[in-house]
């Protein structure tokens, strides 16, 4: 996922949140370090923002926000959203921000039959590839729902699954003061947060 790291943009796999898949799988293909240098985030300071359920009508001020600063983020796309929303996805791939699968419908996939789990995953990852030209590598199930069964079937279609380990609830906390003190209190090195466009 994309970090910043002494003075420039990296990727990184976040090793301890990602199951199924190995941590390289889940590195950026796009990412700005050349091969072979991924930082190690147990050592180097760094935080991974990512962003589920976009693209949404608000991701274009994100965008702006992100490109003000320099930021690069990694976005965990809803396949039809992908669609409707092409040209913020195309900025998404242009700034360097990873873009991951977040299914067709947001459903709990521990809940689904095999088939439908499958149905979910392949299905947005190939609205997304006809966007992006670009297999998604990550995927951010729905809701952080996942077991063994989630897990392996995701892997079978290339996706390592992506978690968190802080989440501001910004879905239901809608002030930016909050949010805010939320991530800036519980964030450390190699922490991966989870936000919404």
């Amino acid at each position: 996922m994309p970090v910043w790291i002494n003075g420039r943009w990296a990727a990184v796999a976040a090793a301890a949140i990602v199951a199924g898949v190995s941590p390289a799988a889940a590195v950026s293909a796009h990412a700005a370090a050349p091969p072979g240098t991924t930082p190690d985030c147990r050592v180097v300071k760094c935080v991974a923002l990512t962003f589920d359920d976009g693209p949404t009508l608000y991701t274009a001020q994100l965008l702006g926000d992100l490109e003000a600063r320099h930021a690069v983020a990694t976005f965990f796309l809803i396949g039809p959203h992908a669609l409707a929303y092409r040209q913020d996805v195309l900025r998404e791939v242009r700034d360097g921000d990873a873009i991951g699968d977040h299914t067709v419908h947001h459903p709990n996939l521990t809940t689904l039959s095999p088939a439908r789990v499958s149905y979910e995953m392949n299905t947005a990852a190939r609205q997304i590839a006809s966007v992006t030209g670009r297999r998604p590598a990550m995927l951010r199930p729905p809701f952080g729902a996942w077991n063994g069964r989630v897990r392996a079937l995701a892997g079978k279609a290339g996706l390592a699954v992506v978690l968190w380990n802080v989440d501001p609830q910004d879905w239901k906390y809608h002030n930016t003061a909050l949010i805010e003190r939320s991530v800036l209190n519980h964030v450390r090195p190699g922490a991966i947060v989870v936000m919404h466009d």
